[in-house]
């Protein structure tokens, strides 16, 4: 399991020298300056905690809400065995973050259930757009086109 995490590791650290030139450019400092630094002058965290951090919320949103599609590929993840046999195989996320969760004890239990109905496309069929405003042409100013063509489908209902 260890080696998968040293394979991400490795494609993920390409990112860590576009990030640090980028912070370069920021903060105004000096090509040889140490990354570090330039994160801590930036207020930006290395790259490693930031996607640790948003694997986590996403977790933590995730285990709100149940009836989602990915809830159970996370928090009962399949497959392990043949993770563990092909450790050169990225491992899915529920695999990949099961230890992280016990890491920072998170509890499922303990996180409130949203009871919000899921929207989904099927549900908007009944609503309609108008995009006659979206339509310019060149004798009117832009202002003046879009109020006329709103007064005119104000109208129309």
């Amino acid at each position: 399991m260890h080696c998968v995490w040293l394979y991400q590791n490795v494609v993920l650290k390409m990112l860590d020298p576009i990030h640090n030139s980028a912070l370069r450019l920021c903060v105004g400092a000096f090509r040889t300056s140490p990354a570090s630094s330039k994160s801590v002058m930036a207020n930006e965290p290395p790259l490693q905690l930031r996607r640790q951090k948003l694997t986590l919320q996403y977790c933590v949103k995730l285990a709100s809400n149940p009836r989602s599609p990915d809830y159970s590929c996370v928090f009962n993840p399949q497959f392990k065995a043949q993770f563990i046999k092909k450790p050169n195989q990225i491992a899915t996320l529920g695999i990949r973050t099961s230890q992280m969760l016990r890491d920072i004890g998170l509890i499922r239990k303990d996180i409130v259930i949203n009871k919000s109905p899921l929207l989904h496309p099927g549900c908007w069929q009944g609503q309609s757009l108008i995009l006659s405003c979206t339509v310019m042409t060149n004798h009117l100013p832009v202002r003046n086109y879009i109020k006329v063509n709103f007064w005119r489908s104000d109208t129309a209902f």
